[in-house]
């Protein structure tokens, strides 16, 4: 489908707006699972964070499988995630324990966790100062 994305662009010839939609179909990757992800994505992108991966594998040094991440920084050894909170609402104490099981497993690997919601998304500065305290955890290490 993105594929198709920039021969459509061209059809429609200079128009505009084209140059804007040329950058976001730059943007775009099907690894962002929801919403929040994507606008994550823009928001770092806004404020100079680098580029993270999405949908990191994290395996034990023995090879068994710790956690899909929404967001990791290898680099800097930081996991991001955004939690939309809807995961919570059913069977919500079984959820939060194989959460905190996950993050417990994701820090004793050597990584800094950092999480932020809905509500942060427009004051991003807050999850960049989380990202830079991570950053200082992880290099002391």
């Amino acid at each position: 489908m993105k594929a198709a994305l920039p021969e459509a662009l061209e059809a429609l010839g200079r128009r505009q707006g084209i140059a804007a939609a040329r950058r976001i179909i730059a943007f775009l990757d099907g690894r962002s699972e929801s919403p929040g992800e994507s606008l994550s994505r823009l928001r770092m992108e806004q404020i100079g964070l680098p580029a993270p991966s999405l949908q990191e594998v994290v395996h034990t040094p023995d090879g068994e499988f710790v956690a899909r991440t929404d967001f990791s920084w290898k680099e800097h050894r930081i996991i991001g995630e955004f939690d939309g909170m809807g995961k919570y609402r059913d069977d919500a104490p079984d959820v939060f324990r194989r959460e905190k099981l996950r993050e417990d497993a994701l820090r004793d690997l050597g990584f800094q966790v950092i999480r932020w919601t809905w509500a942060e998304l427009p004051r991003f500065d807050v999850v960049r100062a989380r990202f830079d305290r991570a950053v200082e955890r992880a290099r002391r290490r």
